[in-house]
């Protein structure tokens, strides 16, 4: 073997195990910016009060703790701002953002209660136009991620 061809294939070597180490690096960068993605999501719940507020009341009500009644307490803002966050996690897990299977794993439950449950589903859409408002195409996103975490509670 010459010179020449020595350093052609030392040199393919090298560039190949950078190229391995640069896409690991970036598989990890990715995998940890969703981590952070879903962390930033969970922590909206639990430091916004208002959403913290409404869904305590709607595990209350769930588990028949409280009246379904007392949903006409929320306002519609607050709902709406519950169901913007719940919508950032479907999209967020669509795109890739997030990973789906954690974003599941921590958020069925919010889900479940805004959409599937038959103790509150219907009473939180009551002032929004009622619970066939959530067949509208502008849901569908949501609903559909709402229905993965209906599958993963029932097993």
């Amino acid at each position: 073997m010459n010179t020449i061809t020595i350093f052609q294939i030392i040199s393919t070597i090298v560039v190949s195990v950078s190229a391995i180490i640069a896409l690991v690096s970036y598989l990890k960068q990715q995998k940890f910016k969703r981590v952070q993605n879903l962390s930033l999501l969970w922590e909206k719940f639990f430091k916004e009060e208002k959403l913290r507020v409404l869904f305590s009341l709607l595990d209350e009500i769930e588990l028949e703790k409280a009246s379904p009644n007392d949903i006409k307490s929320i306002p519609n803002a607050d709902k709406l701002y519950y169901l913007a966050v719940l919508d950032d996690v479907a999209n967020f897990s669509k795109n890739g953002e997030i990973d789906e299977k954690y974003a599941i794993d921590k958020f069925q439950w919010f889900f479940y209660y805004a959409f599937i449950s038959e103790k509150t589903a219907a009473k939180f859409w009551e002032s929004l136009g009622g619970i066939e408002e959530t067949k509208q195409h502008y849901w569908q996103n949501i609903r559909l991620f709402a229905e993965k975490c209906k599958k993963s509670i029932n097993g």
